[in-house]
């Protein structure tokens, strides 16, 4: 799982262009591997990969380490 924001100016890519294992980003055209979140054009960060899993229909998500800690103030 990907998420659902292009690294270039921060909006979703909800609603962008897939072609083969690649998104394009629907406001800037930034293109991203769906398979490893690399920036491949228009972009230099890659997106945030989180590893998810499928168990009797279930499916999970490992949350990564800094959504552990509870929000201060």
């Amino acid at each position: 799982m990907i998420e659902n924001r292009c690294t270039h100016k921060a909006l979703p890519l909800e609603g962008g262009r897939l072609i083969g294992n690649e998104i394009i980003c629907p406001h800037h055209g930034a293109r991203f591997c769906l398979t490893d979140g690399r920036a491949i054009a228009g972009a230099i960060r890659p997106l945030k990969i989180y590893e998810i899993a499928v168990t009797s229909g279930e499916i999970s998500a490992r949350v990564p380490a800094e959504w552990d800690e509870a929000p201060t103030g």
